[in-house]
């Protein structure tokens, strides 16, 4: 099996970086041999022609009557990118990426304007810009991080559980193994809108090509035979269908969301097929999903209309199904209540609880324009229990800001006293 991705495809999975220079190629490689193979590399022999010497049985150039080398018609090769190559793409990505530039940029006008605070001699002026600069230098810089997250890590983990880790793997007899490479763009010669035109990507990649040699056990020794003659000994593999690798589900991540959202998950497990979709059931409800890896599918889930605990089933073929009961939790929309209790001390340090619907773990409290700590999230997502900050004395909001980006405010509801 040879697939090759689409552009929005390999860019949601490993990055934008490397779908614009790389063609991501899902491939199944099978074995029935009846051999283990020791695959060294994987290539494609395109659809272009080129011309290379002619050699004969010893390796020598074939010459023509004047001496000269004789040339003859073959196909290019293409072997596909090593996997530190395209790790590098990802990490160059995280450095000098527009993200990274707009971060940079953020950083260095925020630490422009505040070389400014010493001009201002009023001190209305004075205080202004210095609140200005706070939010540069803060707020919005953290603002920024929490709507454009670093995607790197993500990324570079996606692209180690796609790929064939090793350089020479063994693939044993009677088995099949799926994984991404990648071939440079540039190298198929497409251009305009045929470049992501997957019909004739495909068509351009040409023929598979694994270059590696087989293996025998002798005397429980693992031998890589130097020969291409099969062992009298060895039986052939008869073509017999290979049974389905089952697949299983272990988690899904994250595996709260309220109600009305539609929120992006992926969901752990085993067996599935990189590049692939499948069917993904939330309780009920019906979308589809995408196997970013062999152990994890992506998924939208979709609004529903009560709370609860759900089961997550993923159907991935025939006789390929697995499904792992009360995997996802949908909760009330977030709403701040009641604060209790309603006032405390300018020093902070005292522990309060915040009740109301809707909270979820890792969810941020403000009270006023400082941040609470130790901030613990109830099981049942109605209350959080915080240790109060220091704040100057007076009523403030109490913001909730959950990790998905919702956020609830109760104006007014805390009162700090002298």
């Amino acid at each position: 099996m040879v697939q090759p991705m689409s552009h929005k495809s390999a860019k949601d999975i490993f990055g934008g970086r490397v779908a614009d220079q790389y063609y991501a190629v899902v491939i199944g490689i099978g074995n029935n041999t009846g051999f283990d193979l020791q695959i060294n590399k994987i290539g494609f022999r395109t659809l272009t022609a080129i011309q290379v010497p002619n050699v004969d049985d010893t390796g020598s150039p074939v010459l023509d009557e004047e001496g000269k080398p004789t040339m003859r018609n073959d196909l290019l090769a293409i072997t596909a990118v090593d996997r530190p190559l395209v790790r590098s793409s990802i990490e160059r990505n995280q450095s000098i990426g527009k993200r990274a530039l707009a971060l940079g940029l953020l950083g260095g006008v925020g630490t422009l304007t505040t070389g400014f605070l010493p001009f201002f001699n009023a001190l209305g002026p004075r205080a202004k810009f210095s609140s200005f600069t706070s939010v540069l230098n803060g707020q919005l810089k953290d603002g920024f991080t929490f709507a454009v997250p670093d995607l790197t890590i993500r990324q570079l983990n996606r692209l180690d559980s796609s790929l064939v880790m090793d350089q020479d793997f063994v693939l044993p007899n009677n088995s099949e193994r799926n994984t991404v490479v990648f071939v440079p763009r540039a190298s198929l010669g497409l251009k305009g809108t045929d470049r992501e035109d997957l019909v004739k990507v495909r068509e351009k990649l040409g023929t598979l090509v694994l270059v590696g040699r087989r293996i025998e056990r002798f005397a429980n020794r693992q031998i890589v035979l130097r020969s291409d003659r099969p062992s009298r000994e060895q039986t052939p593999f008869s073509n017999a269908p290979v049974p389905a690798t089952p697949i299983s589900i272990g988690q899904v991540i994250p595996a709260v969301g309220a109600l009305s959202e539609s929120q992006d998950v992926l969901i752990k497990g085993s067996g599935f097929t990189p590049g692939t979709a499948a069917k993904v059931m939330f309780g009920d409800r019906q979308t589809t999903g995408f196997a970013v890896t062999s152990t994890t599918v992506q998924a939208t889930v979709p609004p529903n209309v009560s709370i609860g605990d759900i089961d997550v089933e993923v159907v991935a073929g025939e006789n390929r199904t697995a499904k792992l009961a009360d995997a996802y939790t949908y909760v009330d929309e977030i709403k701040v209540e009641s604060i209790d209790p309603s006032t405390g001390p300018v020093a902070g340090k005292v522990v309060i609880k915040i009740h109301g619907k809707g909270f979820l773990s890792g969810a941020e409290v403000m009270f006023g324009d400082v941040a609470a700590t130790n901030v613990a999230v109830a099981n049942d997502h109605n209350s959080i229990t915080v240790t109060l900050p220091a704040h100057v004395a007076g009523k403030v909001n109490v913001v909730v800001k959950n990790q998905n980006g919702k956020s609830a405010t109760k104006a007014d509801a805390f009162t700090f006293a002298k």
